[in-house]
């Protein structure tokens, strides 16, 4: 059986292009669409994962400036409310940055452009994931970037 690497459609091991879009077929071992398949697994978590920790951001976020508001009259209680309403605010950036890129790979990866899903799976976010999103998030992309460098028979990262 191949798989078609545009589609994903499960052409006859004689077929030389894809029966349902017609692109043509490579002799990809079946390992590496298993190592594929546990890449799109990877990435969906780290895209699920991502939305939660937005949110709970979003969420600590609305808390910490009510709590700001509620204590203004306290010039420390003011202070430290007012830093620490500022880094989650910079969580929520960041992890609306990462929830983004994530959903970008996912979809890439979703379409067989994994090509274009490993250049946009860069350490660098990576390393943002799991600053600003939460260790789940950047492992999973960690993983996922591996997957897909020995894909494409690459040195890991």
């Amino acid at each position: 059986m191949k798989i078609c690497p545009n589609c994903g459609y499960q052409n006859p091991d004689e077929a030389v292009y894809c029966m349902k879009c017609g692109a043509k077929l490579d002799n990809t071992p079946l390992k590496q669409i298993s190592d594929l398949e546990n890449t799109r697994l990877w990435v969906m978590i780290a895209y699920i994962f991502s939305i939660v920790m937005t949110f709970v951001f979003l969420i600590l976020l609305i808390f910490q400036v009510v709590n700001l508001a509620l204590h203004i009259s306290n010039l420390f209680v003011t202070v430290y409310d007012a830093i620490t309403a500022a880094i989650y605010a910079l969580m929520v950036i960041f992890g609306f940055f990462v929830f983004q890129r994530t959903r970008e790979i996912y979809y890439l990866l979703q379409d067989n452009k994994i090509e274009e899903a490993n250049a946009k799976l860069t350490l660098e976010w990576i390393v943002i994931a799991i600053i600003f999103n939460g260790v789940i998030s950047g492992v999973f992309l960690l993983l996922s970037k591996i997957e897909m460098e020995s894909y494409f028979g690459k040195k890991i990262i």
